[in-house]
């Protein structure tokens, strides 16, 4: 979670704007949310729309297909723009303060570097789901800052004494990794089991009790139309496998996670919880939830 100024400044006067503006504007545009809070988050809201848990069922950035993976970077490039209100213009990405900057992906660090932004700033970017990590850098892409050998499209990788020259803008910044993504091996395997749907949520929430399950995993548990309609039905049952659905969308659940302390339900967050618990909540509680 390190945001890092330099130690020194640099004679590129335009690497300098570049980089305090990128520094300063998610601040004063985003309510307050600093560097690493804004592209945190737009590298995972990129990564699940290619992922496409709802569609595919997939919930790891391994189980893309060779041409989704390269499709990553751009689909990135498009939401860290339209989260730092900048437009595609200009020679290269974007303006930046007035300077042409590239969105550059990789998910290891080999970014590949076309003949157009040779000489050009690039913004790096890279992500390892599993590691739950991301760095986010700044340099100028000069021609001696890249390895001689170039593939068929004539890009070519920054050397390792290139890499050196990056000025981390993030360095190692926590990136989310979907809950599905952790799960114990013997949870993952008893709740792919099931046929998508009902029973696979219902499957999920039986063994994850107390922690709070974000729509999204819910979404590609289900795979059909209306997912959060299986959560809906098992909410509203009394006896389900003595457990009861919560949901952030109510007070009276977001009260009951909390005086059981499990915590503050997010908005779509939910939570399976034994009724027996439910039941040593005060009468008020308890007669509102219905246990």
């Amino acid at each position: 979670m390190l945001e890092l100024l330099p130690t020194e400044a640099s004679s590129d006067q335009d690497l300098e704007e570049v980089w305090s503006w990128l520094l300063e504007h998610p601040r004063r545009a985003k309510n307050g949310l600093d560097l690493e809070a804004v592209f945190s988050r737009s590298i995972r809201q990129a990564l699940d729309e290619v992922i496409d848990g709802p569609r595919t069922g997939r919930y790891r950035y391994e189980e893309l297909e060779t041409q989704e993976k390269a499709y990553i970077g751009t689909r990135i490039e498009i939401v860290v723009r339209t989260e730092l209100s900048l437009e595609p213009e200009g020679k290269l990405d974007t303006l930046i303060e007035g300077h042409a900057v590239d969105f550059k992906w990789s998910a290891r660090g080999g970014w590949m570097i076309p003949t157009e932004a040779v000489g050009e700033l690039c913004l790096l970017l890279k992500g390892d789901e599993t590691k739950g990590t991301f760095s986010v850098g700044l340099v100028r892409c000069e021609d001696e800052l890249l390895n001689k050998g170039a593939n068929k499209d004539s890009k070519r990788t920054i050397s390792k004494a290139g890499k050196k020259e990056i000025r981390w803008l993030v360095e190692d910044g926590k990136l989310p990794v979907s809950l599905l993504a952790e799960l114990d091996p013997e949870v993952e395997a008893a709740v792919f089991a099931r046929p998508p749907g009902q029973a696979r949520v219902r499957e999920f929430f039986k063994r994850m009790m107390r922690q709070p399950v974000p729509r999204d995993v819910i979404c590609t548990l289900a795979m059909q139309e209306d997912p959060m309609r299986r959560v809906r039905q098992d909410r509203g049952s009394a006896s389900l496998d003595g457990m009861k659905i919560l949901s952030g969308h109510f007070k009276v659940s977001k009260a009951a996670a909390e005086e059981l302390g499990y915590g503050t339900l997010a908005k779509n967050d939910y939570m399976s919880v034994p009724i027996d618990e439910l039941r040593t909540l005060p009468p008020g509680l308890r007669d509102e939830l219905e246990v």
